[in-house]
């Protein structure tokens, strides 16, 4: 009769190498799992901010031997922007259009939206949005205007990276604004960047007649992107009395 004789160690470890073959494997998968999964995301997320660095690079890849292709609001105003002025003066009287040449925006705009984030971003699907009880051009005030920078490709709108490249905007650059029937030219004074708490500049300051907002970095809503510019034309002293309230805001617009 044979008798049991007692298992040594290395009996063990061939009896377990199948086991830790398949904990290794199992182990292996896992981790090559996450790495692709983390590279997925990746380019998951770089590939929905490609429409915001387009705009973001437009100015700087514009050919201006050629014509570009007339955007949405210029049909609008009935004419190319090869000029800044050409291509807003003949905008509908109704209609509103701001232009910044330099950067290639031209978007038309909403007026008197309510400072709620659901109003503000269904108006933005359209263009730009004024915020409400903010001054209109002409009055003494400050013009409030809000865009985005780098919303969801999936979002609704055509005007979803309107201001990706407000990001270069720099002191000295002209804007130009149709509304009314009337064309307003500012000058960019100061360009900045703030944390969304700062609800101050949502209301009016005496040295500041225009105010662009949007959302920086892109494809973030971390801090907000501020253009501050002064009316040069028509002459700003003899803009009309305001006397609009005060704006309340828990914080900035988030229009991302």
């Amino acid at each position: 009769m044979l008798s049991a004789q007692p298992l040594t160690r290395s009996d063990l470890l061939l009896l377990l190498r199948p086991v830790n073959s398949v904990v290794l494997s199992d182990r292996r998968f896992v981790h090559q799992a996450r790495l692709w999964g983390l590279i997925g995301a990746l380019l998951f997320f770089a590939a929905i901010q490609i429409p915001a660095w387009v705009s973001y690079l437009r100015p700087n890849l514009r050919d201006n031997s050629e014509t570009a292709k007339p955007s949405e609001a210029q049909l609008l105003a009935k004419t190319v922007e090869d000029s800044a002025q050409a291509a807003v003066t003949n905008v509908p009287e109704e209609r509103s259009l701001l232009s910044y040449e330099r950067l290639a925006i031209s978007a038309p705009i909403t007026w008197q939206v309510e400072y709620k984030n659901k109003e503000i971003q269904r108006h933005l699907e359209n263009g730009l949005v004024h915020i409400k009880d903010a001054a209109e051009p002409g009055q003494q005030g400050t013009v409030i205007l809000t865009g985005h920078s780098s919303n969801y490709v999936w979002s609704k709108g055509d005007y979803k990276t309107v201001f990706a490249a407000l990001l270069q905007a720099q002191v000295g650059d002209t804007i130009n604004l149709k509304h009314r029937g009337i064309l307003y030219t500012y000058e960019v004074k100061d360009v900045y960047e703030v944390t969304p708490d700062r609800i101050d500049l949502m209301n009016a300051k005496s040295t500041v007649d225009l105010r662009l907002i949007t959302c920086t970095p892109l494809g973030s809503t971390k801090k907000r992107l501020i253009v501050d510019a002064v009316q040069t034309t028509p002459d700003r002293t003899k803009n009309s009395e305001f006397s609009g309230g005060l704006i309340k805001a828990e914080s900035l617009p988030k229009v991302r």
